[in-house]
């Protein structure tokens, strides 16, 4: 039975990690969905079974095959009700001290595996980087690709309003000062790869998804013409992270490894 459940848990967490979040995140939603969401759907299920079954009831379907609308509602508070108070006893039962160890494990990503091997991976990769090594014919022109999570270059989803300062929500048009702010970063991106904007006013009036797609478009030009072949097929969709080529850019760099930690 252990090994069963240890063998869901991998699958579940395999199926999280297609949304695309952090280890930790999908630890906890694994946690979730085993120990809430499927306990919640069995024993909701049964009792719309119950009533359906109960002549008295004003429910009028023959079969209950699901829950949903106000019963599903009504049925998760109760739910949530005695599922609270099971877990403030468990919590009771392990004390402060174990239950605290326990939690620093689960939501913190050092603690995972794959943090570990993330650190080797990275080692191994540096490592082979400045080794010398016989390179083929179609790699002398193109090189060694540092990719994102290897921190040479900036995924373009890092470059939203949510990681822009107060200041430049308010005003994109200020010179900014902020360490990590995106607007600023993408702004100064722009203008160091001398990209013809054609509104004069772009920085007011173009969101900030708009001018992304700007330094996307150009990026994909310099991956075009940097005479890799394996690269000539790709597409603008498939642009997902640049090479950060001015300072503020550069420097969001250290801002997405720091998310990277903390996610």
């Amino acid at each position: 039975m252990l090994k069963y459940s240890q063998y869901f848990s991998l699958q579940l967490a395999a199926l999280i990690s297609q949304t695309h979040v952090g280890e930790v995140r999908r630890t906890a939603r694994a946690i979730i969905i085993s120990t809430i969401i499927r306990l919640f759907n069995k024993e909701a299920l049964e009792e719309k079974k119950r009533r359906v079954a109960d002549p008295n009831t004003k429910d009028k379907a023959k079969k209950a095959r699901r829950v949903e609308g106000a019963d599903r509602t009504e049925l998760l508070i109760k739910f949530l009700d005695v599922f609270n108070d099971d877990v403030l006893k468990a919590k009771r039962h392990l004390g402060d001290d174990t239950y605290g160890a326990i939690k620093k494990h689960v939501s913190n990503k050092k603690s995972k595996m794959s943090e570990e091997e993330r650190k080797k991976r990275i080692q191994r990769f540096e490592k082979s980087i400045k080794m010398t090594r016989t390179e083929v014919k179609a790699e002398q022109s193109a090189g060694v690709d540092v990719t994102a999570t290897m921190g040479g270059r900036v995924t373009l989803s890092l470059l939203q309003k949510q990681y822009t300062c107060a200041s430049c929500k308010k005003d994109p048009d200020r010179d900014c000062t902020a360490e990590h702010c995106a607007m600023a970063a993408v702004h100064e991106e722009i203008r160091f790869r001398q990209i013809k904007m054609k509104n004069k006013n772009w920085k007011k009036e173009l969101t900030i998804q708009k001018k992304r797609d700007v330094l996307r478009k150009d990026e994909l030009k310099l991956v075009a013409a940097d005479g890799d072949k394996a690269k000539q097929g790709i597409k603008l969709d498939d642009i997902k992270d640049i090479k950060p080529q001015s300072d503020k850019m550069k420097a969001m760099l250290q801002h997405q490894e720091q998310l990277r930690a903390e996610s």
